[in-house]
Protein backbone atom coordinates (compact mmCIF):
# COMPACT_ATOMS: atom_id res chain seq x y z
CA UNK A 1 0.00 0.00 0.00
CA UNK A 2 2.80 2.29 0.85
CA UNK A 3 4.42 1.54 -2.48
CA UNK A 4 1.22 2.47 -4.31
CA UNK A 5 1.05 5.82 -2.57
CA UNK A 6 4.68 6.49 -3.35
CA UNK A 7 4.15 5.72 -7.03
CA UNK A 8 1.07 7.93 -7.19
CA UNK A 9 2.95 10.78 -5.58
CA UNK A 10 5.79 10.46 -8.03
CA UNK A 11 3.34 10.50 -10.96
CA UNK A 12 1.61 13.64 -9.63
CA UNK A 13 4.93 15.40 -9.13
CA UNK A 14 6.03 14.44 -12.60
CA UNK A 15 2.84 15.82 -14.16
CA UNK A 16 3.16 19.05 -12.19
CA UNK A 17 6.72 19.56 -13.32
CA UNK A 18 5.78 18.91 -16.97
CA UNK A 19 2.90 21.36 -16.81
CA UNK A 20 5.11 24.01 -15.23
CA UNK A 21 7.66 23.73 -18.03
CA UNK A 22 5.04 23.50 -20.85
CA UNK A 23 3.16 26.72 -20.01
CA UNK A 24 6.00 29.17 -20.87
CA UNK A 25 6.68 27.25 -24.01
CA UNK A 26 3.08 27.54 -25.12
CA UNK A 27 3.20 31.28 -24.41
CA UNK A 28 6.27 31.70 -26.54
CA UNK A 29 4.66 29.71 -29.37
CA UNK A 30 1.51 31.85 -29.23
CA UNK A 31 3.53 35.08 -29.28
CA UNK A 32 5.51 33.89 -32.29
CA UNK A 33 2.28 32.95 -34.07
CA UNK A 34 0.83 36.49 -33.57
CA UNK A 35 3.98 38.12 -34.96
CA UNK A 36 3.88 35.83 -37.99
CA UNK A 37 0.22 36.73 -38.57
CA UNK A 38 1.01 40.45 -38.42
CA UNK A 39 3.85 40.01 -40.88
CA UNK A 40 1.55 38.09 -43.19
CA UNK A 41 -1.05 40.85 -43.00
CA UNK A 42 1.58 43.48 -43.77
CA UNK A 43 2.79 41.45 -46.75
CA UNK A 44 -0.77 41.06 -48.02
CA UNK A 45 -1.42 44.84 -47.69
CA UNK A 46 1.82 45.59 -49.52
CA UNK A 47 0.82 43.22 -52.32
CA UNK A 48 -2.62 44.88 -52.53
CA UNK A 49 -1.10 48.36 -52.74
CA UNK A 50 1.36 47.23 -55.38
CA UNK A 51 -1.47 45.67 -57.39
CA UNK A 52 -3.49 48.92 -57.21
CA UNK A 53 -0.44 50.92 -58.25
CA UNK A 54 0.11 48.65 -61.24
CA UNK A 55 -3.57 48.94 -62.19
CA UNK A 56 -3.46 52.77 -62.01
CA UNK A 57 -0.33 52.82 -64.18
CA UNK A 58 -1.95 50.45 -66.68
CA UNK A 59 -5.06 52.65 -66.82
CA UNK A 60 -2.89 55.74 -67.39
CA UNK A 61 -1.02 54.04 -70.23
CA UNK A 62 -4.30 52.92 -71.79
CA UNK A 63 -5.72 56.46 -71.62
CA UNK A 64 -2.58 57.90 -73.23
CA UNK A 65 -2.82 55.27 -75.97
CA UNK A 66 -6.43 56.20 -76.68
CA UNK A 67 -5.51 59.90 -76.82
CA UNK A 68 -2.75 59.19 -79.32
CA UNK A 69 -5.14 57.08 -81.42
CA UNK A 70 -7.71 59.91 -81.39
CA UNK A 71 -5.03 62.38 -82.52
CA UNK A 72 -4.01 60.03 -85.30
CA UNK A 73 -7.64 59.70 -86.45
CA UNK A 74 -8.06 63.48 -86.42
CA UNK A 75 -4.89 63.92 -88.48
CA UNK A 76 -6.19 61.34 -90.97
CA UNK A 77 -9.49 63.21 -91.23
CA UNK A 78 -7.72 66.53 -91.84
CA UNK A 79 -5.52 64.96 -94.49
CA UNK A 80 -8.56 63.38 -96.14
CA UNK A 81 -10.23 66.80 -96.20
CA UNK A 82 -7.18 68.38 -97.82
CA UNK A 83 -6.97 65.56 -100.37
CA UNK A 84 -10.67 65.94 -101.20
CA UNK A 85 -10.31 69.70 -101.75
CA UNK A 86 -7.30 69.10 -103.97
CA UNK A 87 -9.19 66.47 -105.95
CA UNK A 88 -12.10 68.88 -106.48
CA UNK A 89 -9.76 71.59 -107.73
CA UNK A 90 -8.09 69.13 -110.09
CA UNK A 91 -11.49 67.99 -111.38
CA UNK A 92 -12.53 71.59 -111.99
CA UNK A 93 -9.28 72.28 -113.81
CA UNK A 94 -9.72 69.12 -115.90
CA UNK A 95 -13.26 70.08 -116.94
CA UNK A 96 -12.51 73.77 -117.46
CA UNK A 97 -12.74 74.94 -121.05
CA UNK A 98 -9.26 75.65 -122.38
CA UNK A 99 -8.67 79.21 -123.43
CA UNK A 100 -8.85 79.75 -127.15
CA UNK A 101 -5.58 80.79 -128.74
CA UNK A 102 -5.58 84.32 -130.06
CA UNK A 103 -6.67 84.65 -133.67
CA UNK A 104 -3.74 86.01 -135.60
CA UNK A 105 -6.05 87.29 -138.35
CA UNK A 106 -8.35 89.13 -135.96
CA UNK A 107 -8.07 92.88 -135.89
CA UNK A 108 -6.56 94.23 -132.67
CA UNK A 109 -9.11 95.59 -130.25
CA UNK A 110 -8.93 99.32 -129.82
CA UNK A 111 -8.78 100.40 -126.19
CA UNK A 112 -11.80 102.29 -124.95
CA UNK A 113 -11.27 106.02 -124.90
CA UNK A 114 -13.09 108.28 -122.48
CA UNK A 115 -13.96 111.18 -124.77
CA UNK A 116 -15.32 113.70 -122.27
CA UNK A 117 -15.14 116.87 -124.42
CA UNK A 118 -17.84 117.41 -127.06
CA UNK A 119 -18.25 119.91 -129.88
CA UNK A 120 -21.71 119.76 -131.49
CA UNK A 121 -23.64 121.61 -134.17
CA UNK A 122 -27.22 122.44 -133.20
CA UNK A 123 -30.15 123.09 -135.55
CA UNK A 124 -33.89 123.37 -134.87
CA UNK A 125 -36.86 125.62 -134.29
CA UNK A 126 -38.40 127.59 -131.44
CA UNK A 127 -41.82 129.03 -130.69
CA UNK A 128 -42.83 132.64 -129.94
CA UNK A 129 -41.61 133.84 -133.33
CA UNK A 130 -37.99 132.80 -132.86
CA UNK A 131 -38.23 130.48 -135.87
CA UNK A 132 -35.46 128.25 -137.18
CA UNK A 133 -32.05 128.54 -135.58
CA UNK A 134 -28.54 127.13 -135.82
CA UNK A 135 -25.72 127.18 -133.33
CA UNK A 136 -22.75 125.55 -131.67
CA UNK A 137 -22.42 123.80 -128.34
CA UNK A 138 -19.13 123.02 -126.58
CA UNK A 139 -18.99 121.16 -123.27
CA UNK A 140 -17.18 118.70 -121.11
CA UNK A 141 -18.33 115.92 -118.78
CA UNK A 142 -16.22 115.61 -115.65
CA UNK A 143 -15.42 112.31 -113.93
CA UNK A 144 -18.11 113.18 -111.39
CA UNK A 145 -20.64 113.16 -114.33
CA UNK A 146 -21.13 116.90 -113.97
CA UNK A 147 -21.51 118.57 -117.39
CA UNK A 148 -20.33 122.14 -117.99
CA UNK A 149 -20.42 123.99 -121.30
CA UNK A 150 -21.53 126.95 -123.35
CA UNK A 151 -24.09 127.43 -126.14
CA UNK A 152 -24.40 130.01 -128.91
CA UNK A 153 -27.57 130.16 -131.07
CA UNK A 154 -28.71 132.32 -133.99
CA UNK A 155 -32.43 132.35 -134.82
CA UNK A 156 -33.90 133.68 -138.07
CA UNK A 157 -36.81 135.26 -136.30
CA UNK A 158 -39.93 136.26 -138.22
CA UNK A 159 -40.23 139.96 -138.97
CA UNK A 160 -37.44 142.44 -139.30
CA UNK A 161 -35.16 141.13 -136.54
CA UNK A 162 -32.90 138.20 -135.71
CA UNK A 163 -32.23 136.71 -132.29
CA UNK A 164 -28.85 135.69 -130.90
CA UNK A 165 -28.11 134.29 -127.46
CA UNK A 166 -25.11 132.84 -125.69
CA UNK A 167 -25.40 130.96 -122.41
CA UNK A 168 -23.46 128.96 -119.91
CA UNK A 169 -24.85 125.50 -119.09
CA UNK A 170 -24.43 123.20 -116.09
CA UNK A 171 -25.97 119.73 -115.86
CA UNK A 172 -25.54 116.12 -114.78
CA UNK A 173 -24.95 113.33 -117.29
CA UNK A 174 -26.77 110.03 -116.85
CA UNK A 175 -25.33 107.14 -118.87
CA UNK A 176 -26.98 103.93 -120.06
CA UNK A 177 -24.33 102.38 -122.26
CA UNK A 178 -23.86 104.55 -125.36
CA UNK A 179 -27.01 106.55 -124.53
CA UNK A 180 -26.45 109.71 -122.51
CA UNK A 181 -29.18 111.86 -120.93
CA UNK A 182 -28.16 115.23 -119.53
CA UNK A 183 -30.67 117.40 -117.66
CA UNK A 184 -29.23 120.91 -117.33
CA UNK A 185 -29.93 124.54 -116.66
CA UNK A 186 -28.61 127.47 -118.71
CA UNK A 187 -28.49 131.20 -118.40
CA UNK A 188 -27.20 134.14 -120.41
CA UNK A 189 -28.18 137.12 -122.52
CA UNK A 190 -30.55 137.13 -125.52
CA UNK A 191 -30.05 139.86 -128.12
CA UNK A 192 -32.76 141.01 -130.51
CA UNK A 193 -31.05 142.50 -133.59
CA UNK A 194 -33.47 144.47 -135.81
CA UNK A 195 -32.65 145.49 -139.35
CA UNK A 196 -33.00 149.06 -138.22
CA UNK A 197 -32.86 150.60 -134.80
CA UNK A 198 -31.09 149.74 -131.55
CA UNK A 199 -30.31 146.20 -130.39
CA UNK A 200 -32.54 144.93 -127.64
CA UNK A 201 -31.40 142.53 -124.95
CA UNK A 202 -32.96 140.53 -122.14
CA UNK A 203 -31.70 138.04 -119.57
CA UNK A 204 -32.44 134.46 -120.51
CA UNK A 205 -32.71 131.33 -118.34
CA UNK A 206 -33.93 127.88 -119.30
CA UNK A 207 -34.09 124.26 -118.19
CA UNK A 208 -32.96 121.80 -120.84
CA UNK A 209 -32.65 118.08 -121.51
CA UNK A 210 -30.11 116.77 -124.03
CA UNK A 211 -30.32 113.16 -125.22
CA UNK A 212 -27.21 111.98 -127.04
CA UNK A 213 -26.13 108.69 -128.62
CA UNK A 214 -22.39 108.05 -128.86
CA UNK A 215 -21.84 105.92 -131.96
CA UNK A 216 -19.68 102.93 -130.87
CA UNK A 217 -16.13 102.59 -132.20
CA UNK A 218 -16.24 106.18 -133.46
CA UNK A 219 -15.88 109.66 -132.04
CA UNK A 220 -19.25 110.75 -133.47
CA UNK A 221 -22.32 111.63 -131.45
CA UNK A 222 -25.90 112.51 -132.45
CA UNK A 223 -28.92 113.52 -130.41
CA UNK A 224 -31.79 115.86 -129.69
CA UNK A 225 -32.02 118.88 -127.43
CA UNK A 226 -35.06 120.51 -125.92
CA UNK A 227 -35.16 123.81 -124.00
CA UNK A 228 -37.79 125.95 -122.35
CA UNK A 229 -36.51 129.50 -122.91
CA UNK A 230 -37.69 132.14 -120.46
CA UNK A 231 -37.11 135.74 -121.51
CA UNK A 232 -37.26 137.56 -118.19
CA UNK A 233 -37.77 141.13 -119.39
CA UNK A 234 -40.46 140.16 -121.85
CA UNK A 235 -41.95 137.60 -119.40
CA UNK A 236 -42.22 135.23 -122.35
CA UNK A 237 -41.56 131.48 -122.58
CA UNK A 238 -40.52 129.78 -125.80
CA UNK A 239 -40.10 126.08 -126.48
CA UNK A 240 -37.02 125.07 -128.49
CA UNK A 241 -36.46 121.67 -130.10
CA UNK A 242 -33.31 120.90 -132.05
CA UNK A 243 -31.17 118.09 -133.40
CA UNK A 244 -27.46 117.79 -132.62
CA UNK A 245 -24.44 116.18 -134.25
CA UNK A 246 -20.80 116.42 -133.29
CA UNK A 247 -17.58 114.78 -132.23
CA UNK A 248 -16.07 113.66 -128.92
CA UNK A 249 -12.46 113.85 -127.96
Amino acid sequence: MRRLLTATTLIVLSLSTTTAFAAPKRARVAKHSDAAQREAEKAAEAERLEAEKKKIEADRLEAEKKIEEAKAEQAKAEQAKVDAAKAIEQAKAAHAKPASPPDADAAPTQPAVDRATKVEAVGGGASQGLGFGVGLRVGQTLKSHVYAGTDAMFHFARGDAHVVYTTGVVGYELAAGALKITPAIGGGILLVIPKEGPVGKTPLVYPAVAVRYDIPSTALTVGVDTRLLYLTDADTTALSLAGTAGVRF
